[in-house]
């Protein structure tokens, strides 16, 4: 199957790449000199600040990046594979210790990211929250190729984070994931500049890289395409 779209604009962050400079050095693997930071949250009210999660704050500042010039609000496709499965293990402890919970239990639910961003910025569009494992990514380029069709007029934001899984949880997790959070503004233009097709992987077989961050790697270094396998899929983009 093939998706085209085009992608307009990107944004993204984590802990050890936080200037656009980095990710553009990163993806042409060139040497960069990482500097500290923080993910510019600096449009949610304070008290609201206070109470987001380092994954929600990662998607809000690379979704508000990503949009900022729009005269219009996009489309949402929100993606984690895993969610805020890290404040969720603090339920759980909590829980254990006979602690109250309530504060947290309003911000661990999967959407909890989209959400609050949908209310900061005020937008009513139609949006979606996707989780598919592996395919995660992938799953989220399908849904917002769909709403590209559905809505032709209206661009897409798709914002794509996740955060390495918290002990105990840990162990289970093969190879071992990094903090980041991905965003890219789509639109349906007669001309496309990106062309997605995916294939069912019969060997079963991952090639253990993450489809997210390959796929901007493959956008920011100019690459005419590139392939990239999950377990389930063969995932190739090219260059229009």
């Amino acid at each position: 199957m093939s998706l085209k779209f085009s992608v307009d604009t990107w944004s993204a962050w984590s802990p050890t790449l936080t200037r656009v400079s980095d990710w553009q050095a990163w993806a042409h693997d060139q040497q960069f000199q990482a500097e500290p930071g923080q993910p510019d949250i600096s449009s949610v009210p304070a008290m609201q600040r206070r109470r987001m999660s380092s994954l929600s704050r990662m998607a809000f500042a690379t979704a508000t990046s990503c949009a900022r010039s729009l005269p219009v609000k996009p489309c949402c496709i929100f993606a984690s594979r895993h969610g805020e499965l890290g404040r969720t293990v603090k339920i759980i402890e909590s829980i254990v210790k006979l602690e109250d919970v309530s504060t947290d239990f309003s911000l661990s639910v999967f959407n909890t990211a989209l959400g609050l961003y949908s209310i900061f910025s005020e937008n009513k569009a139609p949006s979606t929250m996707v989780v598919g494992g592996e395919d995660t990514f992938g799953s989220a380029l399908i849904e917002a190729t769909t709403y590209l069709v559905r809505f032709p007029d209206l661009p897409v934001l798709l914002v794509y984070f996740d955060e390495p899984l918290p002990a105990p949880l840990s162990a289970m997790e093969d190879p071992r994931g990094t903090a980041f959070s991905i965003a890219l503004l789509l639109s349906a233009k007669s001309r496309p500049n990106v062309e997605v097709n995916f294939t069912y992987n019969d060997r079963r077989i991952s090639d253990g890289r993450n489809p997210g961050l390959e796929f901007l790697r493959f956008y920011l270094s100019g690459s005419a395409e590139s392939t990239v396998t999950t377990e389930r899929t063969r995932w190739h983009w090219r260059r229009l």
